[in-house]
């Protein structure tokens, strides 16, 4: 090893770095450029800019680094090769976020909806997640107006923001909502953001409380049902005679309706998935005498395109639109005591009129006990009282637990077309029109062809067959 050799590996080699090229000290083409410097220790190769350009500051800050290197033993030699190695880290860290810089909080929304890895969320929901969104970002900026970034969001941030929705008196539904739509667009936009950890990640859900809506009785779904006209009467009739939720009955295909076998197979889009199954519903007279008075030429993909439209642009404004046909039908939707009663009114009338001197109003948020969700409990509720076994009402409106839908898989479909006789004849009181049931296809191609010296023959099957399908009548 020659002397000059020797001096570098002890003193460290000092050199100009420009635009990614090095160059000697002495170089005038990079004369302004910084210094850095070079040496080894323990066999490793150590680089770390000096942040300076001028030759004597540089030797200065290379004595800084290089006089304990020389005089300290291999251990404290080991401990500052971790201290610059870390320093080198953070600084090539620092130069790849200058050059890339991290998604800022304001940009996110945008780069929500642009990203090709977030749900494919229908307009509506959208707006839904977009005015939730917009809350948490006005938080954000009021108690913590140094976070730019998206990624400096602190879990302990997350926290806080989730304590402040449940000051705010939000239900254990809505707070679930937001705080879900916050982690998602967390998780979503966690590359561009840079995230490390998702804030919310650790946020728990808060468990919802039983839902609150109740049945309907013969009465009152006599008269929502009789003074339904158009779409929105076959919709409320495919909800009372399926069981099925709004999403469910709105979108409902004819691809998925046998009127032929008094079946509709649907795959619920509440838990619709590549591993999940389709309910099976039997379709009974009176519901198979509404579907079957829609053309045939119209017969083609939703049952209800209007409805279908509505629902998948504004649910929330089809579920509005059924919720006053209740209140048309003389039924009280909201519980008692909550959202804009008389009362709440009267005093805002007053209020306004002594020019809004004191504090303004104020009501319970309404809680909602009739709607659409209601024909789904009244379907449960008359099965029951019908004896129609646990089971085969949970295979019916879609069972959460899959182990018990996969015991019940033995159910056939002729038991289900004799539940849905069962349903309509708990309800008969309730004087809904008695339609008997299509002629099969298999009784009309025996009529069509027979003389009269086959009659006998087939008169036998005919009665034959009855007597075997007479169990489900």
């Amino acid at each position: 090893m020659t002397n000059k050799t020797a001096q570098k590996k002890r003193t460290g080699f000092l050199y100009r770095r420009l635009k990614g090229k090095d160059y000697s000290i002495d170089d005038p083409e990079a004369k302004d450029a910084t210094i850095w410097l070079q040496y080894r220790l323990n066999r490793k190769l150590i680089r770390v800019s000096l942040k300076t350009s001028k030759l004597k500051e540089a030797e200065y800050k290379r004595s800084t680094i290089m006089d304990p290197l020389r005089s300290a033993d291999a251990a404290e030699a080991t401990a500052q090769l971790v201290l610059r190695a870390s320093q080198a880290k953070e600084e090539h860290e620092a130069l790849i976020r200058s050059q890339n810089p991290p998604l800022c909080i304001a940009d996110a929304w945008n780069a929500y909806l642009s990203s090709h890895a977030r749900p494919d969320s229908g307009e509506a929901t959208l707006q839904n997640y977009q005015l939730q969104w917009k809350r948490f970002i006005t938080w954000v900026g009021k108690e913590y107006p140094q976070a730019y970034f998206l990624n400096e969001v602190t879990p302990s941030i997350a926290s806080e923001y989730a304590s402040d929705l449940t000051k705010a008196g939000f239900t254990a539904n809505t707070y679930n909502k937001h705080t879900n739509l916050v982690r998602l667009v967390f998780e979503t936009l966690r590359e561009p953001a840079q995230i490390g950890i998702n804030p919310f990640e650790k946020i728990i859900r808060k468990k919802l409380k039983t839902d609150s809506k109740r049945a309907l009785t013969k009465q009152e779904l006599k008269v929502v049902l009789d003074s339904a006209n158009g779409d929105l009467k076959i919709l409320l009739y495919i909800g009372t005679f399926t069981g099925l939720r709004l999403g469910d009955c709105a979108t409902l295909k004819w691809e998925e309706v046998d009127l032929n076998k008094l079946l509709i197979r649907r795959r619920p889009r509440k838990t619709k998935s590549a591993n999940s199954k389709p309910v099976t519903v039997g379709i009974p007279p009176t519901l198979w005498s509404i579907i079957n008075s829609i053309p045939n030429h119209k017969r083609i993909g939703y049952v209800l395109p209007a409805i279908a439209d509505k629902y998948l642009r504004d649910k929330t404004g089809l579920a509005k639109i059924i919720q006053k046909h209740f209140e048309s039908c003389g039924i009280q939707t909201h519980r008692e005591g909550t959202g804009k009663t008389p009362e709440y009114k009267a005093a805002l009338k007053k209020w306004i009129a002594a020019k809004k001197k004191g504090p303004k109003p104020t009501y319970k948020r309404a809680v909602v006990e009739v709607g659409f969700h209601s024909l789904r409990h009244t379907f449960v509720s008359r099965h029951a009282e019908q004896g129609t076994p646990q089971a085969v009402i949970q295979m019916i409106v879609g069972h959460g637990n899959p182990a018990m839908t996969e015991h019940y898989t033995h159910i056939g479909d002729d038991t289900f077309r004799r539940v849905a006789g069962a349903l309509e004849s708990g309800i008969k009181d309730a004087d809904f029109e008695e339609i008997d049931p299509p002629v099969p296809k298999w009784v009309i191609d025996k009529l069509k062809n027979q003389a009269a010296e086959t009659w006998e023959a087939i008169r036998d099957e005919l009665v034959k067959k009855s007597r075997s399908l007479s169990q489900f009548k």
